[in-house]
């Protein structure tokens, strides 16, 4: 029997059916207790098939070394469920524990077929994904279709114009709440 090893961290008590459950403190439905800014994370390379990753990344230190550590505990064509909270939502800022303020074009800097671009000298990402991510829009713009187009890109990347100019000059009247990644690594 070929079962999908699922990895959940940063679960809380919200943990995926069937997953293992990590976080940084011992709750009943955490399975291992790890600090997930201290790296490497206590797994082999290539481990898992599946990892959710919910609410998670805007409370840690270092985005791109966690993208790097999931990448690395990943196996080829391992899928990375990621979902944060949109910068212009009031949830960004209502956390005092939130380290970061995410958009969804900060995610380009992780996919492989964009390499490069946004890559600084200072630190190169290892990881290499197949990146879609997918942003939901506070519900008077959603039934008006606004969330729609936003999300054009995920259909056809020639779109991607579509995104960037909401993310650029419309977000904060059309305003995000929640964005979606789903990522596949790249080995």
């Amino acid at each position: 029997m070929n079962m999908k090893r699922i990895l959940d961290v940063g679960c809380g008590l919200n943990k995926v059916e069937g997953a293992i459950g990590v976080d940084i403190v011992k709750l009943p439905t955490v399975d291992i207790i790890c600090d997930l800014n201290q790296y490497p994370y206590p797994f082999k390379d290539n481990s898992f098939g599946e990892i959710y990753a919910r609410q998670i990344i805007e409370h840690l230190e270092d985005i791109p070394k966690f993208m790097d550590e999931i990448w690395r505990i990943l196996k080829p064509k391992g899928v990375l469920h990621l979902e944060t909270v949109h910068y212009t939502s009031h949830w960004a800022v209502q956390d005092p524990t939130h380290k970061h303020l995410i958009n969804t074009t900060m995610f380009e800097y992780f996919d492989g077929r964009t390499k490069g671009k946004y890559q600084s000298a200072k630190y190169m990402c290892q990881c290499n994904f197949e990146i879609k991510t997918y942003v939901t829009l506070v519900n008077f713009w959603k039934y008006l279709g606004f969330e729609y187009l936003v999300n054009l890109v995920n259909k056809h990347r020639c779109f991607r114009f579509i995104r960037n100019f909401w993310e650029q000059n419309l977000c904060f009247i059309i305003r995000g709440k929640w964005i979606k990644v789903h990522a596949i690594a790249i080995k």
